[in-house]
């Protein structure tokens, strides 16, 4: 995955970011929030599944200790 700043056509989605105090999201996969939970990398799952199935919404994930981020996700037609 490249992260550019301006559209191309092989851009999948347009990714949005913002700091929340919301709480962050969990997997509902037991096997995936354990894995979410247990390697940083991989709280970043729950926006790389809307990625995937090229899905709108938006993704609470853990960032700092004292606040989250809110990953917005707009598919490109």
């Amino acid at each position: 995955m490249v992260l550019a700043p301006h559209r191309s056509a092989a851009s999948l989605a347009r990714i949005s970011a913002e700091l929340t105090d919301l709480d962050y999201e969990r997997m509902t996969d037991p096997a995936l929030e354990t894995l979410r939970g247990a390697i940083p990398a991989a709280r970043s799952l729950p926006m790389l599944r809307l990625l995937a199935l090229r899905q709108a919404g938006r993704s609470i994930l853990e960032y700092l200790d004292v606040s989250r981020i809110e990953i917005g996700i707009e598919p490109c037609a």
